[in-house]
């Protein structure tokens, strides 16, 4: 997660993840995921790539973020929140891929299975 050229990791304490979110607040932020799929046999390929999202955020107020942290949702979270939990009332818009910002971009996974001639389905069942 980068806001303003700065990575936001999962915040070490409630003070950090408070600063994370007044960082986030009125602003937009780039989510980004990279992939790596190897293969098992010879000749060993690699294929990989790089999902991002963006993500913008509604002014919050700083009882909205007292608020938010009350709720420990924002533990063991990159930028302190989850966007599937309570954290949903503050987005504003999302560019991308949803579940790249939730925490795995499945479609882009796929993607990268095709090009490998994976074929998902068929391992599926």
């Amino acid at each position: 997660m980068v806001v303003d050229d700065a990575i936001l990791g999962k915040p070490l304490d409630r003070t950090e993840a408070r600063n994370m979110l007044r960082s986030l607040s009125g602003r937009r932020h780039e989510v980004l995921t990279g992939l790596c799929l190897t293969t098992a046999g010879e000749p060993r390929r690699v294929y990989s790539s790089v999902t991002s999202s963006g993500v913008n955020f509604r002014r919050m107020s700083n009882d909205d973020i007292a608020w938010y942290l009350k709720t420990e949702e924002y533990r063991d979270k990159a930028g302190a929140y989850g966007i599937q939990g309570f954290a949903s009332i503050f987005i504003n818009r999302i560019e991308g891929c949803y579940f790249n910002i939730v925490g795995f971009p499945v479609s882009e996974f796929a993607r990268l299975c095709r090009r490998a001639k994976i074929s998902l389905i068929q391992n599926l069942g």
